[in-house]
C-alpha cells in the first residue's frame, strides 16, 4: 500500500479543528457522515428496486387460474417482510464503517467519523471514547488511569471492545498521568482474562514489565523513553531560558515599581498585593529561577483553580480572562482597606488595569511553559 499524503487529516489542538495536510484547508468530520448518508440512500434505492422486481416476478409466476380475489386476500405486508430492517441495522452500519476505516489503516478517519456521529447515539459516543483512548486521540486529551478504564470498557465478549481495551491498558501502563494507580494490578489481571491475549504471550510479558516498573517507581516508563532522553538537551536549554526570563520578571514586577502608575496610590498598593514577595506570582517566578520543579504539581493546581478555564489543562491558551479579572478585583478591593486613599469605590479601569493584566499574563504564561 502506497502512502497518499492527500488522505492525511491533521488536528490542531490549540484551535480545536481539523485540516487537510496537503492543502491546509479546513476539514469537517461531518463530511464523512454526509458521504455515509449518501451511500445509505443509494443502498435503500437498490433494495427497493430489487424488492419491486422480485414482487413482479412472483406475481407473474402465479398460476393463471388463481383468481383476483385470492390475490387481494394476501397480506399487504407479504413483500415488506422480506426487506431488511434498516432502522435496526443502522447502528451496526455506523460501527461497521468505523471498523472498515481501521482495517484500511485510516484510524484518523475512524476517530473523526465517530466524533461526528457520537451525539446521535449513546453507542457511538461510547465507541468513540473507547477508540480515542485506544489510539490516544489528541482531541480527547486522554488522561489514563485504571479506574477510568474499568468504567469505560464493560465486561463482554465483543472482539472489537477487547482489542480496544488491550490497547488502552498498554497505554495506561506506559503513561505517567497519575502517581499512584491503585487499580492497576486488578486491571492487569482483567487483561489476562481476555481470550485473545493467550495467542500473544509477548504482549502480556511487556504489559507485566510495565506494571512492575510503574508499581515500583510510581512513574510510567514513558518518563524514560528514548524520544524523551534525546530531547533532554533541548529541555535543559529551554529551562535555562525560562529561568532568565523569570529573573527579569521578578526584578521588574516583585522588586520594582509599576510603570505609569499615574500617582494612584491604590493602584500601587494593588500591584504590591499581586506581586508580593510571599505571594503566588512571586512563588512561581522564584521556583523557575531556582529550578525547583518539584513544585510543578502544586503550581498546576493553583493555576487550574485561579486562572485556567474549568475542565482544561494548565496551558496558557486556556487562560480564563474572567478568572484573571476576578483575581485582580479581589486585590483591588483588599487595597482599599490597606491604606488606599483614592478611587475607593471605583473599579480598576483603563491603562492601569491593562498594565497589571499584561504583567500577570506574562508570569502565568512562563509558569505554564515550565510545568
Amino acid at each position: 500500500m502506497t502512502f497518499d499524503p492527500k488522505c492525511v487529516i491533521c488536528y490542531d489542538l490549540l484551535k480545536n479543528e481539523y485540516f487537510e495536510y496537503v492543502s491546509n484547508d479546513p476539514f469537517s468530520p461531518k463530511k464523512l457522515l454526509e458521504k455515509k448518508e449518501n451511500q445509505s440512500v443509494k443502498l435503500e434505492s437498490k433494495v427497493e428496486s430489487k424488492a419491486e422486481s422480485k414482487s413482479e416476478d412472483q406475481l407473474e409466476s402465479k398460476p393463471e387460474s388463481q383468481s383476483e380475489d385470492q390475490l387481494e386476500c394476501q397480506p399487504e405486508n407479504q413483500f415488506e417482510d422480506q426487506l431488511p430492517d434498516q432502522s435496526a441495522d443502522s447502528s451496526k452500519d455506523e460501527i461497521q464503517n468505523a471498523c472498515m476505516m481501521i482495517v484500511e489503516e485510516k484510524t484518523y478517519c475512524a476517530t473523526a467519523y465517530l466524533d461526528a456521529v457520537k451525539d446521535t447515539n449513546e453507542q457511538y459516543k461510547m465507541l468513540y471514547e473507547q477508540l480515542a483512548y485506544a489510539v490516544n486521540d489528541p482531541k480527547m486529551r486522554c488522561s489514563y488511569d485504571s479506574h477510568k478504564i474499568f468504567a469505560m470498557y464493560p465486561q463482554n465478549e465483543d472482539i472489537l471492545t477487547n482489542y480496544l481495551m488491550l490497547s488502552t491498558c498498554l497505554r495506561n501502563f506506559f503513561m505517567n498521568h497519575i502517581e499512584y494507580d491503585y487499580e492497576m494490578k486488578a486491571l492487569y489481571e482483567n487483561m489476562k482474562s481476555i481470550p485473545v491475549t493467550q495467542a500473544y504471550p509477548e504482549l502480556m510479558s511487556a504489559a507485566y514489565r510495565m506494571v512492575q516498573f510503574k508499581g515500583k517507581f510510581h512513574k510510567g516508563i514513558d518518563c524514560y523513553a528514548d524520544y524523551r532522553l534525546r530531547d533532554q538537551m533541548k529541555i535543559e536549554r529551554r529551562l535555562e531560558n525560562l529561568a532568565v526570563r523569570a529573573k527579569g520578571y521578578y526584578e521588574s514586577y516583585v522588586l520594582g515599581q509599576p510603570k505609569n502608575h499615574k500617582n494612584v496610590k491604590r493602584f500601587v498598593d494593588t500591584w504590591k498585593l499581586v506581586f508580593a514577595e510571599d505571594g503566588e506570582m512571586a512563588s512561581y517566578l522564584q521556583a523557575i529561577m531556582n529550578g525547583e520543579y518539584e513544585y510543578a504539581s502544586l503550581f498546576r493546581v493553583n493555576l487550574l483553580i485561579n486562572f485556567i478555564s474549568d475542565g482544561c489543562t494548565a496551558e496558557y491558551s486556556n487562560l480564563n480572562r474572567e478568572k484573571l479579572g476576578n483575581y485582580i478585583n479581589d486585590c483591588w478591593d483588599k487595597s482599599k482597606t490597606n491604606g488606599g486613599t483614592k478611587f475607593k469605590t471605583s473599579n480598576l479601569m483603563s491603562d492601569l488595569r491593562n498594565n497589571l493584566t499584561n504583567a500577570m499574563e506574562k508570569v502565568i504564561g512562563i509558569t505554564c511553559e515550565c510545568i
